[in-house]
């Protein structure tokens, strides 16, 4: 038997130790690490050694909080403590995994309901939990095997013929793979019925008489009227399962069918751009049908999927906010996707809007001063989409959130020192066209960032600095001239003053070609009359 002293002299313990420790987001790693770990384990039973199950819980933990889409994993660490005993931990487990995967995981939801059928004694408790499971996965395109195992548990456990009925006819409607096990379930029932008035099982009496033409309460129940009732709904249970025959065709033939993955993969594996493609059209044919809970549960399983794509979460948030109305639920989804998204950029930016309009102004700040941390405080790693939106976001909220409409945009307004220098850190690393994208965004910015201030922090800081890259390039000039031009507090003779005596003269230090042919395109744009002036300095 393992001892657990042995933990502390196992090197290929150690070894994997380290490797998770030191690349988390490696899953080969965490699998290695816990396949060892349980074959030091085997055969798993309640004597185990302690110290050692400890480390295997704690493993698990670990790799679910890396790897929250697993499924598997949830599957795996629920059987490991009901192998132990422990009904309760297992029972805790699924409902977290289920938790984390917003009750959608049809997997997790099979294996679960197999072990609840082995220890839940109340048929009253049972069944709660197979209605909970319809209500999220009844209408998954593989959810045959869920179906059997309720109708199944119905047989065994409920005494009412006809709820096995009800929960039939339900299921006969719904486009599943297995769609043809059930029809002959069906008409299998439909053959044992023995008395017409156990026809109401199948349908409602008005619609039995209005539809079919049946009289559940002829006096004659089981005679040649039983045989014509049964004929008849054997007949309209042909023409519905053609219909539903035909959907699940449609439906495999143009998207499942094109599916080869089913499961979550690790950061690393690559998805066929095909399988992408084919879920942004299945998941827009799904919305077309306008059946919210199962799109909802297709966009979960399409994220599932593709949890390392940015696009499946930008598309499930915008449907969640556009068509069905519901921002707070598409902060969520935002939220998840920056945690699991290789690419978190736009997800960042798009998130920055739902949170303003739920006005979540504090936690919008703390989730970019958590992007932040993560980056451990090195801006110049943040792509530049992102900084930009960082920039933008936190000019906003330093602005008072409501203002009198008589009170002008800039009155009461500053930057922090803090956030000037960190734009001044990043302009000092960024390369060539990110200067052009961050210089215009600021010079642009009057709206937020007063002149005067944006001036004397940025552009005059630059030339003070001496900043070769910024002053020997045109856009630089341009863009300065740009914001004084269209400074709302100079007069137009100011601007012009300015311009032909400060900054001209400024950049003619500098001068080449690039500086000469952007300060020309901007007279000839804004000053035409000053074209002489600049001629003369250069």
């Amino acid at each position: 038997m393992f001892q657990s002293f042995e933990l502390d002299t196992d090197t290929k313990l150690h070894e994997r130790l380290l490797k998770t420790s030191k690349f988390p987001k490696t899953l080969s790693y965490w699998e290695e690490l816990l396949n060892y770990l349980l074959q030091l384990a085997s055969p798993l039973n309640k004597s185990i050694d302690r110290e050692l199950c400890k480390l295997i819980r704690y493993t698990y933990e670990s790799m679910l909080f890396q790897f929250p889409y697993l499924e598997n994993y949830h599957v795996d660490y629920a059987l490991f403590e009901f192998k132990l005993g422990s009904t309760a931990k297992m029972h805790k487990i699924f409902q977290k995994g289920l938790d984390t995967l917003n009750k959608r995981s049809i997997l997790l939801w099979v294996e679960y309901l197999k072990l609840c059928n082995e220890v839940v004694m109340s048929d009253k408790a049972l069944f709660k939990k197979y209605e909970t499971a319809e209500r999220y996965i009844g209408l998954h395109f593989y959810a045959g095997e869920f179906w059997e195992m309720y109708l199944e548990q119905i047989r065994q456990r409920c005494q009412l013929p006809q709820r096995y009925v009800s929960i039939l006819r339900k299921v006969i409607e719904i486009p599943l793979y297995d769609y043809s096990v059930f029809y002959s379930l069906w008409l299998q029932c439909i053959q044992d019925v023995k008395d017409l008035r156990q026809l109401k099982w199948f349908a409602p009496c008005n619609e039995l008489s209005k539809k079919l033409k049946i009289n559940v309460n002829l006096t004659a129940r089981r005679g040649p009227e039983l045989q014509e009732a049964k004929a008849q709904l054997k007949k309209v249970t042909k023409e519905l399962y053609m219909v539903v025959q035909y959907q699940v065709m449609e439906i495999y033939n143009l998207f499942e069918g094109k599916l080869a993955t089913h499961a979550y993969t690790s950061p690393s594996t690559l998805i066929p751009h095909q399988e992408i493609t084919t879920w942004s059209k299945y998941l827009d044919y799904t919305a077309n049908l306008r059946i919210t809970s199962l799109t909802f549960l297709n966009f979960q399983r399409a994220a599932t999927v593709l949890a390392h794509y940015d696009m499946i979460w930008l598309k499930w948030a915008n449907w969640l906010a556009e068509r069905e109305g519901d921002y707070v639920s598409a902060q969520n989804v935002l939220i998840k996707g920056l945690q699991l998204s290789n690419r978190k950029a736009q997800i960042l930016s798009r998130l920055a809007v739902v949170m303003i309009r739920n006005g979540e102004y504090t936690e919008l700040n703390a989730v970019y001063d958590d992007l932040i941390n993560l980056y451990q405080g090195k801006l110049d790693a943040l792509d530049l989409q992102s900084f930009l939106d960082y920039v933008q976001i936190k000019v906003f909220l330093t602005q008072p959130i409501s203002q009198s409409r008589y009170k002008s945009t800039n009155d009461d307004f500053s930057i922090s020192e803090e956030l000037m220098e960190i734009i001044l850190k990043r302009l000092s690393s960024e390369g060539e066209e990110g200067h052009r994208i961050l210089m215009s965004l600021l010079s642009q910015m009057h709206q937020r960032v007063p002149k005067d201030l944006l001036e004397k922090k940025l552009f005059q800081h630059i030339i003070a600095s001496n900043w070769s890259q910024f002053l020997s390039s045109g856009y630089f000039w341009y863009e300065y001239c740009h914001m004084v031009w269209f400074d709302p507090g100079r007069s137009y003779l100011e601007r012009r003053k300015y311009i032909t005596k400060e900054i001209w003269p400024q950049a003619a230090l500098h001068k080449n070609d690039g500086i000469y042919n952007a300060l020309q395109q901007f007279a000839a744009s804004y000053s035409p009359d000053d074209l002489p002036v600049l001629n003369e300095l250069f």
